[in-house]
């Protein structure tokens, strides 16, 4: 037996064998997505099973178009306004039923959400960027006009973007009537309507959410525009897009790219200089509008010096690390099919973005756009889609989120897969097996989206308390609640910053946060606080009861910070100590809002001269003198890894504020095992063990004082 010359060999056509090269796209991406196969293996599979069925597929495409009808204008099956309205129903549903999901509690960044926006609830301030990361203030604006109708809550903070997911199927429906067939346009709207990437930004109140909704709307004016271009009431269509393209930039960091996507449509039809000033003077609407708004975010953005979380984020960079940068490239683009380079951040936690079946259904379509690449919008198709994936390429530390306005031209591509398997298997009359695979492909998303609601890791200690803790402290105060009424909730008399969900929560019945609670009824103060407190508070406060608020099974001595939870009678207190812990906590609220929105490589000469103010509404009493000094020492560590590393003026101060905290305030294990690190750091070897045996004598202890005793006694032989 002769072995043939590859010359002979002959690769199967491609289109005549459409539905097998996707059961084996769809079997290799289970595999990459759910099997726990070395990354060698990994790679082993994705060359064999998909690098060479692709390739072989992309040799055997037609060098011209067979079709007479693009398939995005094909009719594969019937669209009776039932089916439609079947499954507007079941997303609008599903989106809803997102806000009432068990067990669910917010994401810290969600408490930010709520910390920036419902200050606007009462009154409005004017910022065009918020936050230490500059996000653009369209968002938050929004969420202040919201709170005006409905307050604050668990719910508001899941019904906010459940409404923005469902406006924006809106657009999908609407805007490309005329551009889609009837049968195309029903795939993308179930796909965007069940699809995994939308029902996981929509759970979130971030502004992801509105970035995702406003892309879509762009993309359907764009379509729009383009159908009615040269009639009329195309300059409406003109005016509508430039608008929406120009606000944009008042709604996400990463909307610039999209911008540039609509402008190679409006401007690319005509390269020549002449042909551009035609098309310019035809479109004067549009270009008026979108130069005009983009102008003003320029301006607004100077006067507001934007762009430091960028260059903070800026990949490359001196000193980089390629291998973790690389990482974090990769899952750019893996995370859309099989996962992502797992860290703290936002992205898929089983598979992909697309769940097997779907990325299987996204390579088909890829294969059909090369296939159509003649096609002018099918070209701009795909530089777009690569054009709106450069904010996570060139950033540092992956976040799905960055890269969320590819949503829709992600769907879009997988549409044409599902068209082009449909087309490929109307002769056998197996239409019904490709929606069964549609079905089945919702069942995969909703199991991964529900695991995202319940990860099987608690949250880590991080210096602030975590979810596990804050759904416990919520459970308590809401028994409170029910049997008292609102209370004082001071839970920003902590120096943390780091988590602000449970005072999202419990605004409904907070009289420090909810201006509408009437002062008569409130009858109890609540407090969050570090369990080293305990003994302290416990003897100041005999009528208390108290709570420690770490998960089931952690063990006593727990290295890290331990909460605690204090329910205190009104009658606990004079009347001139509850006046004055409830004007601390607003001072220690107003002095957090302006560290959440100083960027960080900003001079933050104006928050030290606001905690400098601060101390007199401190001073004498020991709880208040403790937290105010903690806070002093956690802003000036803040700065000394983060900030302007000035070790010679940050340095004293945190050491200055350990000892007033131990001098004026509560002599807690925390402050002591602090004391110990700082006379380590001066050589001052026996005072350091000293202090180090203080916080481990203490009645509580939950410190790492312990392993740093033995460090120190290994490290210089004390005994």
């Amino acid at each position: 037996m002769e072995l043939r010359s590859l010359k002979d060999m002959k690769i199967p056509l491609y289109g005549e064998h459409v539905l097998a090269y996707f059961f084996v796209f769809a079997a290799v991406n289970a595999l990459l997505a759910y099997s726990q196969v070395s990354l060698e293996g990994k790679l082993w599979v994705s060359l064999l099973g998909l690098v060479i069925p692709f390739f072989s597929a992309f040799l055997t495409l037609p060098a011209k178009i067979k079709e007479k009808v693009p398939v995005y204008s094909v009719e594969t099956f019937t669209t009776p306004g039932v089916i439609w309205a079947w499954v507007a129903f079941m997303a609008l549903a599903v989106r809803l039923g997102q806000t009432h999901v068990p067990g669910y509690w917010p994401v810290p960044d969600e408490g930010y959400s709520f910390y920036l926006s419902h200050s606007l609830e009462q009154k409005w301030v004017w910022r065009i960027f918020w936050s230490q990361t500059q996000i653009p203030s369209g968002f938050y604006d929004l969420l202040g006009v919201f709170y005006n109708f409905i307050p604050p809550s668990l719910f508001s903070i899941c019904l906010f973007p459940a409404l923005f997911s469902i406006f924006t199927l809106v657009p999908v429906y609407f805007g490309w009537r005329g551009f889609f067939s009837s049968s195309f346009r029903m795939i993308l709207f179930f796909l965007i309507s069940f699809n995994f990437g939308f029902l996981y930004t929509g759970r979130f109140c971030l502004y992801p959410v509105l970035v995702l909704f406003w892309t879509v709307l762009a993309l359907a004016l764009l379509t729009s525009w383009h159908e009615k271009k040269t009639h009329y009431g195309g300059r409406k269509w003109g005016l509508a897009l430039g608008v929406v393209t120009g606000a944009g930039f008042f709604i996400g960091i990463t909307w610039p790219v999209v911008a540039l996507a609509v402008l190679l449509v409006v401007s690319g039809e005509h390269p020549f200089f002449r042909e551009f000033l035609k098309r310019i003077k035809a479109e004067w609407l549009f270009w008026v509008s979108i130069v005009g708004l983009a102008l003003l975010f320029v301006v607004l953005a100077f006067q507001s010096n934007y762009g430091g979380h960028i260059r903070e984020e800026w990949a490359l960079r001196k000193g980089m690390d390629w291998q973790k940068q690389f990482l974090d490239t990769v899952s750019n683009f893996t995370g859309l099919f099989w996962g992502c380079n797992v860290q703290n951040s936002y992205g898929p936690v089983w598979g992909g973005v697309l769940n097997p079946l779907l990325g299987s259904f996204f390579f088909v379509g890829v294969l059909k756009c090369f296939e159509l690449r003649k096609i002018l919008w099918i070209r701009w198709l795909m530089i777009s889609f690569f054009l709106m994936m450069v904010p996570g390429l060139i950033t540092k530390n992956y976040d799905l989120f960055r890269v969320v306005q590819v949503f829709p031209l992600l769907l879009l591509i997988t549409a044409f897969g599902v068209q082009t398997v449909l087309l490929s298997v109307l002769k056998t009359k197996s239409q019904k097996f490709v929606f069964l695979v549609l079905i089945l492909s919702v069942g995969l998303d909703f199991r991964h989206l529900w695991i995202t609601y319940h990860p099987s890791t608690p949250t880590a200690y991080s210096g602030a308390p975590s979810r596990e803790e804050f759904s416990r402290a919520y459970e308590i105060l809401e028994v409170k609640n029910h049997e008292l009424g609102p209370g004082y909730l001071l839970f920003d008399l902590h120096p943390t910053t780091g988590n602000q969900t449970l005072t999202l929560a419990t605004y409904p019945f907070s009289g420090t946060c909810n201006p509408k609670i009437p002062v008569v009824q409130l009858k109890w103060v609540a407090l969050i606080e570090d369990y080293n407190y305990l003994p302290f508070l416990a003897k100041r406060f005999t009528k208390a009861q108290w709570f420690k608020l770490f998960p089931e099974g952690a063990k006593d001595n727990l290295a890290g910070n331990v909460w605690l939870l204090g329910l205190l009678p009104i009658d606990s207190f004079d009347p001139k100590t509850l006046e004055r812990w409830i004007r601390a906590d607003k001072a220690f609220r107003d002095l957090i809002w302006l560290s959440v929105n100083t960027v960080g490589n900003r001079n933050r000469d104006e928050l030290f001269r606001g905690l400098a103010g601060l101390y007199p509404a401190v001073q004498g009493d020991p709880l208040l003198e403790s937290l105010y000094w903690e806070m002093v020492f956690d802003f000036h560590s803040w700065e000394n890894i983060y900030g302007d590393k000035n070790t010679a003026v940050h340095y004293p101060a945190g050491f200055s504020a350990i000892q007033n905290a131990l001098r004026n305030g509560y002599p807690t294990a925390y402050f002591y095992n602090e004391l110990g690190g700082f006379l380590a750091l001066q050589k001052d070897y026996l005072r350091a063990r000293q202090a180090f045996l203080k916080a481990i004598h203490s009645k509580v202890n939950y410190t790492s004082a312990e392993y740093n005793l033995k460090a120190l006694e290994q490290t210089t032989g004390l005994p």
